[in-house]
Order: C-alpha cells, then structure tokens, then sequence
C-alpha cells in the first residue's frame, strides 16, 4: 500500500477536521460529501441513514454542484 505524500496527507487532516466540526444534524450530508469530494472524485452521490431496520433518512446529493 501506498503511503500519502505530504499534501494528501494535509488534504485529508483538513477533511477529518470539518467533519468532525459542530454543525446541525441536518446538514451532515451536505457538509460530508462537500468534504470528501475534496479528496475523492464521484459523479453520485447517496445518504441513508437507517435506525431499527427502517430507513429514516435518504438523500440524493447528485445535484449538488460541487
């Protein structure tokens, strides 16, 4: 396995900071895949949030222009 150089690994420290940031529950989504295309590159993107075998929240981000 490859080892991150510099400026991934910097990249991805900032990433895990803003997503661990305190925000509103409801923007998680948003604030989670606007931090990881920073580091991933993906054309879809989907949120399910599932509790007690029910899905209780799903989002379609496909839209959000990036």
């Amino acid at each position: 396995m490859a080892r991150l150089n510099h400026l991934e690994l910097k990249a991805l420290s900032g990433a895990l900071l803003e997503m661990y940031a305190q925000g509103p529950y409801t923007d998680l989504p948003t604030r989670m895949f606007t931090t990881l295309h920073r580091c991933l590159s993906f054309d879809f993107l989907g949120y399910h949030e599932i509790s007690d075998n029910q899905n209780q929240r799903k989002c379609d981000l496909s839209g959000i222009p990036f």
